[in-house]
């Protein structure tokens, strides 16, 4: 995990390594909407996520799935992803609806350094009974901040980079978000798992007396948690502390500073134009001064192909040809019930790859 956190690289325009602000009410209605009709439908139990601690065998989170949904919340909000990052984004995964259940944590850790670059975890809704349950992040200026998200809080977060979890149990009877990822374009995949292997030395697993009584760090999986403090976080003891609502189109991050930010305008239901990977991102992209116009465009259309591959090999190893185009001709016509749970099926693998490597 250390090597993860060393060899990720930090994002200039990002500053504290978060940011919190709010997506559009639009977005933030479906999301609402599609949670509760989700949780009235008997949805599955989550399960093989190690950085999860469940007490009891109702603390198991559940899992609230909406293929187009999902979709619409990565390419729509990739603008606000970018301009908080100052970078050019790919979409890689939006995951959720998770629900998490009472008398669970989430335990501290960091995301995949091939994927899990540029993030944001959007706070949907929670049941009444809830107590308050802070998102933890330490961030590049050596502090560890909770904050207290409300129904259509989006807090951005470099995930790679920055220790993030829920350590505290929480109490009540459920609590959704869901967690959106990017990385940059040209960001050099096959090489970052390798990195931060080599990142580790030879002596990692030798132990050290512990002269200063500093306190244990137990590591739960891919996730570390300090069992001798409150809430499994020693440094909770000095913590800042935020909540929301944020402000709409304003970002907050460390020292209380607040900075403008561009919210799109995102029409209800299904019927949206969805911009391509990188057509709204290629005039910010063309402004960085480490990217030539040449450069750049060779960064777009290897990663644009690069995704396109990925997506149709993907598709064409589940689906015969008549399968394949006859999900095309259903989307066209609003997908018809069977045709849903074959998409639902495709990416409810997808995103559970992507998470068990991770987590």
């Amino acid at each position: 995990m250390t090597s993860r956190v060393l060899h990720a690289p930090y994002f200039l325009r990002s500053c504290a390594g978060w940011g919190l602000t709010r997506c559009p009410e639009t977005i933030r209605r479906e999301l609402v909407e599609a949670l509760h009709d989700g949780l009235a439908d008997s949805p599955r139990e989550e399960v093989n996520v190690d950085v999860i601690e469940k007490f009891g065998d109702a603390a198991t989170p559940l899992f609230v799935h909406n293929y187009r949904l999902n979709r619409k919340v990565l390419s729509t909000l990739r603008t606000m992803h970018e301009e908080w990052a100052g970078v050019p984004l790919v979409e890689e995964v939006s995951y959720g609806l998770r629900v998490y259940r009472n008398n669970s944590n989430l335990l501290m850790h960091v995301d995949r350094p091939v994927t899990h670059i540029i993030s944001s975890i959007l706070h949907i809704d929670h049941s009444e009974d809830s107590e308050p349950w802070p998102i933890v992040i330490e961030d590049f200026q050596g502090n560890t901040n909770e904050v207290v998200l409300e129904s259509g809080d989006m807090l951005f977060y470099e995930s790679s980079k920055c220790l993030h979890g829920r350590p505290k149990t929480f109490k009540g009877s459920w609590y959704s978000s869901i967690f959106t990822h990017y990385s940059p374009v040209g960001w050099d995949k096959a090489n970052k798992e390798m990195d931060s292997h080599y990142a580790v030395p030879s002596v990692w697993n030798k132990m050290v007396p512990n002269v200063h009584n500093v306190e244990d760090l137990a590591v739960v999986g891919t996730s570390i948690k300090e069992p001798q403090c409150k809430d499994l976080w020693c440094a909770l003891r000095d913590s800042v502390k935020w909540s929301g609502p944020s402000e709409m189109g304003s970002l907050l991050t460390t020292g209380g500073e607040r900075t403008p930010i561009q919210v799109p305008e995102v029409r209800p239901g299904w019927d949206y134009y969805a911009p391509p990977p990188h057509a709204i991102s290629r005039g910010i992209a063309n402004e960085l001064p480490h990217l030539d116009d040449d450069e750049n465009d060779e960064a777009y259309d290897e990663a644009y192909d690069d995704m396109n591959d990925d997506m149709y090999d993907g598709m064409n190893d589940g689906m015969n040809d008549g399968m394949h185009d006859g999900m095309y001709d259903a989307m066209d016509d609003g997908m018809n019930d069977g045709m849903d749970d074959d998409i639902y099926n495709l990416e409810e693998k997808y995103s559970d790859e992507i998470y068990n490597e991770e987590l």
